[in-house]
């Protein structure tokens, strides 16, 4: 047993890998190897991700980071911090929002969580089922439940994230030959608003900063929901996690669809006109149980137009394209920047 554990160790401080065998050895030491049925390695570009199920009951969720960089440690620690932080001060309105944390092996960095086996992401659970607004409301509620949490200067949180740090015109010399950069670079409208949203940034919360369909998890026979992935946990501007959930709400709907977004020879408003996306922005901001005032609301919008840019810029950006979808999104953001009075129709 000594010696599987010596070449386990040797192997895991030279690769940083988990591995089928490696991991095997490591639930050996962990006592469970026997009851184990079938380990699944999931594609994640940051981490090591394995669900492991057991015979009798649930199993057990790990991941490790691949990167043995302090930076990328530092990162990954983040996430065993914030769950840390929610047991110690016994949260119990965060923690039902969250899988159950089994604890951090700092030897090896790993996470383990246990596994929530009928669970499946949002984002391919909504592949074959329509987004309905009894969703958006839980969603709203877990951004009011860990929004609620009081700031004190014990966290063990630092305020590193603001997502408009980035400066445009710095990103386009480094993209040099980027057709989405070049776009952005040369529209005024949006070289302003990034530069008045820079502004409005606060700290006023613990933050996710990472708000996507793909890191909320639903469970497929209870439908519970639990939010994910908090290697980015910090402190910062709720609006942000807000403005990013109206951004993926309203990005799954209008996917969905095969009408023409917005353009001037089309008088409907992609948003405010359509029936079904109105109803399920509006159950999201009712169940985040927020105050909105004019102030509040115009920095939404902002932050949502920034949000919808930011998405793209992931995908259209990397791929050194933009197609007409795209064009039609940024026309969006334009229309969210330069009137966001006109949005404040999604509050009433």
């Amino acid at each position: 047993m000594f010696f599987l554990y010596f070449i386990f160790h040797i192997l895991i401080q030279v690769s940083m890998l988990l591995c089928k065998k490696t991991i095997d050895i490591y639930l050996k030491e962990l006592g469970v190897d026997s009851e184990v049925s079938r380990i699944i390695l999931l594609n994640n570009s940051r981490n090591f991700c394995f669900k492991v199920y057991l015979k009798q009951k649930d199993g057990f969720f790990l991941k490790q980071v691949k990167n043995n960089s302090t930076e990328s440690i530092k990162l990954f620690q983040r996430e065993s911090i914030f769950y840390t932080f929610v047991e110690k001060n016994n949260i119990a309105s965060v923690r039902r929002l969250l899988p159950n944390f089994l604890g951090y092996d700092s030897l090896f960095n790993i996470a383990i969580w246990d596994l929530i086996s009928n669970g499946i992401s949002l984002k391919k659970y909504l592949l074959k089922k329509e987004i309905t607004s009894s969703i958006t409301s839980k969603i709203g509620n877990i951004l009011k439940e860990y929004s609620e949490i009081q700031l004190s200067k014990e966290m063990p949180f630092e305020p590193l994230y603001n997502p408009f740090f980035i400066d445009i015109s710095q990103s386009h010399n480094i993209l040099k030959d980027n057709i989405f950069m070049d776009y952005i670079f040369n529209n005024e409208i949006l070289i302003e608003g990034y530069e008045k949203v820079k502004k409005m940034w606060c700290i006023n919360s613990i933050v996710h900063t990472d708000i996507k369909f793909e890191n909320f998890l639903i469970h497929q026979k209870t439908s519970h929901i639990y939010l994910t992935d908090w290697e980015g946990a910090s402190l910062g501007d709720i609006n942000w996690d807000i403005a990013c959930c109206l951004r993926n709400i309203t990005l799954e709907i209008l996917s969905k669809e095969k009408i023409v977004l917005i353009n001037s020879y089309t008088p409907l408003n992609p948003i405010l006109d359509n029936n079904i996306l109105m109803k399920s922005l509006k159950a999201f901001l009712q169940s985040c149980e927020m105050e909105f005032d004019e102030t509040r609301k115009t920095k939404l919008i902002c932050f949502f137009a920034v949000a919808t840019i930011d998405k793209l810029l992931e995908v259209a950006g990397a791929e050194n394209h933009l197609n007409k979808r795209d064009t039609q999104l940024i026309l969006l953001a334009e229309s969210l920047l330069k009137t966001p009075s006109l949005y404040f129709k999604i509050w009433d």
